[in-house]
């Protein structure tokens, strides 16, 4: 993750705009950037994500977040995902990031898109329909592009858009891909981590109440399941010379996936990685990435499950759920979310 010079982020490109899908806008963000292309758009974002901006976000996610576990409590039986973690999100997008706040569907289509991004071409009915999404996202992206350079809002795109090093900002196309990225790890990515965090405290009841009480051990539990269990497990390099790892030769210009939710459990760097532990003395992972690609918003999705989890925990004595073998798993190589995630709660 550190050797960009070897292991180069280009390789995504692979993934993102294959042969039989027209100019896709994410081919051209961030994940698919080396320096000195990458350099450049990072510092431009990092002046959108200070730690500042972040902080003053949350009051509003906090906000969110306890109107929805208010209006969970009045049910025994819920689907998180519908039920709670959409439309968290969708608010904190609306409010926070500043994307309307009746586009839940249609991010989710968007989101759903880059799941198809493949060099295999799917069927030609869902390549049409993948296209026709495509553009339906460039076409809002856009004017919303527009409407935050002549009318700049307190929300994180304009920001994005406002955002200036040596008198340059983002072009148009530059801030759609960052647009997309911004959803889809706003959306996809926090309602994943949201899950594992659930499916934890249900497979251990007593944290609940250690949370309740303790609502300081929050971070520290969220930081433990992004080792444990991330929402990310892979990310996709490209080797650019020959290379050899642990003994083994890669030729220059293979594809290498790096298994983070692996390196997560190496027990040559934690102490019993396969037990969760919440007071766990080295608390680093790399489910956020490392290096130059370490996550743009990983301050922003902490944020976010932390006022979920702290309303939750305030509202709920406890929380049950299926066993991971009894849910339904989304089909992505890299991302690691359930389908759906039915929870009882009972109430405090």
């Amino acid at each position: 993750l550190k050797d960009y010079q070897t292991f180069s982020s280009e390789g995504f490109k692979f993934m993102l705009r294959p042969d039989w899908f027209s100019d896709p806008v994410v081919s051209e963000s961030l994940l698919a950037q080396d320096p000195p292309a990458h350099t450049r758009l990072r510092s431009l974002i990092n002046k959108a994500f200070t730690p500042k901006v972040i902080d003053g976000l949350t009051e509003p996610m906090v906000r969110i977040a306890e109107d929805l576990a208010g209006r969970l409590a009045m049910a025994s039986d819920v689907e998180l995902l519908t039920d709670f973690s959409y439309p968290f999100v969708n608010e904190v997008i609306s409010q926070v990031i500043g994307f309307q706040s009746n586009k839940q569907d249609e991010i989710k289509r968007w989101i759903d898109l880059l799941s198809y991004l493949k060099p295999e071409p799917p069927e030609e009915p869902i390549r049409q329909e993948l296209e026709s999404i495509q553009a339906s996202f460039r076409r809002y992206g856009t004017e919303v592009i527009a409407d935050r350079r002549v009318c700049p809002r307190d929300d994180l795109i304009s920001r994005v858009i406002a955002a200036e090093l040596d008198g340059e900002q983002l072009n148009d196309r530059e801030c759609l891909a960052m647009l997309l990225l911004l959803i889809t790890a706003g959306f996809d990515t926090t309602v994943n981590l949201m899950s594992n965090c659930i499916r934890q405290l249900a497979a251990m009841p007593i944290l609940v109440d250690q949370l309740y009480l303790e609502p300081s051990l929050i971070p520290a539990f969220i930081e433990e399941v992004m080792r444990f269990d991330p929402p990310t497990h892979s990310l996709l390099r490209q080797t650019t010379r020959e290379v050899e790892v642990a003994g083994v030769t890669i030729q220059r210009g293979e594809f290498v996936c790096l298994m983070i939710g692996s390196a997560g459990r190496d027990s040559s760097h934690y102490r019993d990685p396969d037990t969760f532990d919440l007071h766990r003395a080295n608390k680093d992972h790399l489910g956020f990435g490392y290096g130059i690609h370490v996550c743009v918003g990983m301050m922003l999705a902490r944020k976010e499950v932390e006022a979920t989890l702290t309303a939750l925990v305030r509202h709920f004595s406890s929380i049950a759920c299926p066993t991971p073998e009894e849910l339904q798993w989304t089909p992505c190589l890299s991302g690691r979310g359930v389908v759906e995630l039915p929870v009882q709660f009972i109430k405090r």
